[in-house]
């Protein structure tokens, strides 16, 4: 699920990566212990390429960056939180929704000029990666409608993927030079008081956080990525595997959902196994299969029994449809009329999943019931590749 940007950097990157369940996603998603104040799937990497496009413009007003639709905004219920993107303008758009579907109106608060993107947890703010020369990162306050640089415009520095901490007091993000490293930088969200914590070979962008706020999930910059975890106070790194990615965390171990495989060409979709990462072992729970089962999106269920995720086999290689899958037969049974599975989220609400076929360039957000029946629409949009819930 990577997603590049073009920039005036010499980083090698891979052009091929694991498919997007996205993701967030993710990051961690729905979960045993969700985190207090918001729920997503990972943070889709907006990195610079090895191949050089036409260079940004460079940018040091914010009116070029934010374009604010509904200033003074604050969810008030619990609330889908993502960014449509459609005719290469990046909108971030909240729906408030329960267990019956939306219950109220879609919100289009924001439009921005960047790519990369996270949102604090309370849904107050949000960080962007914007599209200038050099790339640098900014904020939004939605509630006061004011913004906020947070890194230099001076070259040859290429700031990319932030990402806040859980109680929003500091931003994490990283910065490149004219090599392959990538510096791990933490920051005040008023751009004060920056600090290294970490120097990465081959980085190839954040996902998240862990569900305790102590690590820092990302990619290696290589063919079908990889699934690391940045221990935020010793700077020491745990690699899970390669051509992988954290789909969904639980609360007992083996607490780590990863999507196998995948990459790079043929068939959509790997297998999933569970990892312990305080043992650092896994188990395959559902393999991919010489006859084309394949799984993509995925996301533990609020007890962390179940998994819900998008399955590809023969009759459909390239839509996932949604199932159930019981992790320690691997069995599974579907529950939905949902075809194209993209991100997946299990909430008590129920099974939040977006759906986007290869025919067509438009995404739905639904609400699909765990126990069977009709998928509720929450949204219908373009280009969504990651979701976060907010709860006030």
């Amino acid at each position: 699920m990577r997603f590049f940007i073009a920039a005036l950097l010499a980083a090698t990157l891979s052009a091929c990566s694991v498919p997007v369940a996205t993701t967030p996603t993710t990051a961690p998603s729905a979960s045993e212990t969700r985190a207090p104040a918001a729920t997503s799937v990972r943070v889709s990497p907006s990195l610079p390429s090895a191949t050089v496009a036409a260079a940004p413009t460079r940018i040091t007003d914010l009116s070029q960056v934010f374009h604010p639709l509904a200033t003074g905004w604050r969810p008030t219920t619990p609330t889908l939180m993502f960014v449509s993107n459609e005719t290469d303008t990046s909108t971030l758009v909240a729906v408030p929704f329960d267990t019956s579907g939306p219950t109220g109106p879609a919100t289009r608060i924001l439009t921005f000029a960047g790519q990369g993107w996270d949102l604090r947890a309370d849904g107050g703010a949000i960080a962007v990666q914007v599209s200038s020369a050099p790339p640098r990162i900014a904020t939004w306050d939605i509630e006061s409608g004011t913004g906020q640089w947070i890194s230099s415009s001076d070259p040859p520095t290429n700031d990319a993927t932030p990402v806040w901490s859980k109680d929003g007091r500091v931003l994490y993000f990283a910065s490149f030079g004219s090599d392959q490293q990538a510096t791990i930088a933490r920051v005040a969200p008023d751009g004060q008081g920056k600090t290294a914590i970490a120097t990465l070979d081959r980085f190839g962008g954040f996902e998240g956080l862990t569900p305790d706020g102590r690590g820092l999930i990302w990619s290696r910059g290589q063919a079908g990525g990889s699934a690391e975890i940045l221990d935020i106070a010793s700077g020491a790194n745990r690699h899970l595997d390669d051509v992988a990615r954290i789909v969904s965390w639980r609360s007992r171990q083996p607490r780590i959902l990863l999507s196998v495989g995948g990459c790079c060409a043929g068939r959509p979709g790997g297998s999933l196994v569970a990892f312990d990462d305080s043992t650092m072992t896994s188990r395959v729970v559902a393999d991919r299969t010489p006859n084309g089962i394949a799984f993509g999106g995925a996301a533990w269920d609020p007890t962390g029994t179940r998994i819900a995720a998008g399955k590809y086999d023969e009759t459909s290689p390239y839509d996932a449809t949604l199932v159930i899958l019981d992790p320690e037969s691997g069995a599974t049974r579907p529950i939905s009329d949902v075809l194209g599975v993209g991100v997946v989220l299990w909430l008590d609400e129920g099974i939040i999943a977006t759906m986007s076929s290869v025919r067509s360039a438009s995404t739905e957000v639904v609400l699909v019931p765990p126990q069977g029946g009709p998928s509720r629409t929450l949204y219908r949009g373009g280009g969504i590749g990651r979701i976060v819930v907010i709860r006030p």
